[in-house]
């Protein structure tokens, strides 16, 4: 189980570029490029190993109008799946 204080912290050899509505991930090392819809590139570019979790969800909830424990299991889901994919880490 993740911890809602853990920080994700976007891997620095992953591009991210905008094009139109979605943004696009780009990871060299694996030769694999990832697209994000609005809600995954406002997470993306919150993971900046600054932002917990739980401060995460509260700014999600409030743009995108969605409960609070919907957008944290969201976010616990989404970033779960990119660290398991080398795109971001977790950190205490």
């Amino acid at each position: 189980m993740i911890s809602h204080h853990m920080r994700p912290k976007r891997n620095p050899t992953v591009g991210a570029r905008q094009f139109d509505d979605a943004t696009f991930l780009l990871d060299a090392s694996h030769s694999l490029l990832h697209e994000l819809n609005s809600t995954g590139a406002f997470i993306w570019s919150l993971c900046d190993g600054d932002h917990p979790l739980d401060a995460i969800a509260e700014q999600l909830s409030a743009s995108f109008e969605i409960a609070p424990r919907d957008a944290l299991r969201d976010i616990e889901s989404f970033v779960t799946l990119l660290k398991e994919k080398d795109l971001l880490t977790l950190e205490e």
